[in-house]
């Protein structure tokens, strides 16, 4: 499901309903079940997490990289008029 929204977010340009915070407590939850994974020397457990932490930190990363600059949002059209401040006299 990672690797979806990933695709969809390079598709599209847009991160339009998407919580960097819970992807980031992904990430957490991710780290800490990859930690108790080496500990506990289950390994399929620690390659999981790891699939599951690069996926969310990749997005993570689009996610930072579409919302630095407004203009390379897809889903801001430039034909269409914007918003303006109103002026008060």
């Amino acid at each position: 499901m990672r690797f979806l929204q990933i695709m969809r977010t390079l598709h599209t340009k847009s991160v339009a309903g998407m919580s960097s915070g819970s992807w980031a407590l992904l990430c957490a939850n991710v780290t800490a079940w990859g930690l108790y994974g080496l500990r506990t020397d289950h390994w399929p457990l620690v390659v999981t997490s790891a699939l599951a932490l690069i996926a969310a930190a990749i997005l993570l990363g689009v996610a930072r990289h579409f919302r630095k600059d407004p203009t390379r949002n897809i889903s801001v059209n430039p034909e269409l008029p914007q918003p303006t401040k109103p002026e008060y006299q």
